[in-house]
């Protein structure tokens, strides 16, 4: 397994920065997903790490060697990494088997060697009798598992994926994400995935790597970006958050805060070492909101509008004490509401981001 230290990496092109001053430790087997919206140069960055492009800064490490920095680069056939494409990559001329084997006979792999490590990448991905087919003959779930193989019989330490999943239709991503899910476990390899869809970065990834214009915003586990984003940024982008103006933030020292939001008195979660402030950035989700209950502190609302989520509503209100904030958040199925409808709503949790990272 191999480990990748990436250090103050730096990409322009002509006058256009698109990576800047990227700093990460990806740890030997981890599975590692990188998030953001398009043209956060998160495809520059795996092709940074692939060798296709050379830094104008920093330097990237595999297992303590280096790869690239801007006097150094390592072409990416020497990098001992495999790369799963959105387009699967495939000779269509060759069969399945010959696909799957064809890196290893290029390296010099002996013929009988060859032969049982591409029948025992393919029965991994449970394609062992499709050994003679061509890749026109399977859909486009089986091809992603032919191109996976590939990556299990060559045994890279490092393997990276490019939205893979990007040209798959939705019903068949649930069971790649598995396939990718069962493809590190065997093979142990150091994983990079390159997302814009978060529900596949949150449901792989060991951690995400969170990107924007550039750089690398936030780097940590699913539940914590979810839970306790470090920016606005951050907050707002991760499943479906909402980002609020505070006052008068109050904190306990234990990760426990008071404040102020839109007039309402608010208990909220905050870092341990949170200051007293006159002014914070929340970050909640449409989860965190509900209908209060009579007589609990509220935000007067009215709804403005509903969208059928398949068992319960997505609502859209607008508060009374700020017309240009629209709060989301759920009603079960049977609520009897309807469009300019009042509503009293409770915040029942909320992260107040930190002060420096805001």
């Amino acid at each position: 397994m191999t480990d990748i230290a990436i250090s103050g990496l730096g990409k322009a092109f002509g006058g256009n920065r698109v990576v800047s001053d990227v700093s990460m430790h990806i740890q030997s087997g981890e599975f590692v997903a990188v998030l953001g919206p398009s043209g956060c140069g998160k495809t520059t960055l795996l092709r940074l790490i692939a060798g296709f492009e050379r830094p104008d800064a920093g330097s990237i490490r595999f297992a303590g060697e280096l790869a690239s920095s801007a006097s150094h680069h390592t072409p990416p056939e020497q990098r001992d990494l495999g790369i799963v494409f959105q387009n699967y990559a495939l000779w269509p001329h060759m069969s399945v088997a010959e696909n799957v084997g064809y890196s290893l006979k290029v390296t010099g792999v002996p013929a009988g060697e060859r032969r049982r490590r591409v029948a025992e990448a393919l029965k991994t991905v449970a394609l062992d009798g499709m050994a003679e087919r061509r890749p026109s003959d399977l859909s486009g779930g089986q091809r992603q598992r032919v191109a996976l193989s590939r990556c299990l019989a060559a045994r890279n330490g490092i393997v990276l994926l490019d939205e893979p999943l990007a040209n798959l239709d939705v019903h068949l991503r649930a069971a790649m994400e598995h396939e990718f899910t069962r493809f590190h476990q065997a093979s142990g390899s150091t994983m990079v995935y390159i997302t814009h869809d978060q529900s596949e970065a949150m449901a792989l990834a060991d951690r995400v790597a969170v990107m924007d214009a550039g750089r690398l915003v936030q780097f940590a586990a699913p539940a914590t970006l979810y839970r306790e984003p470090a920016t606005e940024m951050v907050a707002g982008f991760i499943g479906e958050g909402i980002v609020l103006p505070a006052e008068d933030i109050i904190a306990d020292g234990a990760g426990r805060a008071q404040a102020n939001i839109l007039g309402a008195p608010v208990t909220l979660r905050c870092a341990p070492g949170e200051r007293a402030r006159r002014s914070a950035a929340i970050g909640l989700h449409p989860q965190d909101i509900r209908l209060a209950v009579p007589g609990e502190t509220s935000l007067p609302a009215r709804i403005r509008r509903l969208s059928y989520r398949g068992g319960s509503f997505r609502a859209e209100a607008v508060c009374e004490a700020a017309p240009e904030t629209v709060l989301a958040f759920d009603l079960p199925e049977q609520a009897p509401l309807a469009p300019g409808a009042p509503v009293s709503l409770a915040i029942g949790d909320g992260w107040v981001i930190p002060a420096l990272a805001a």
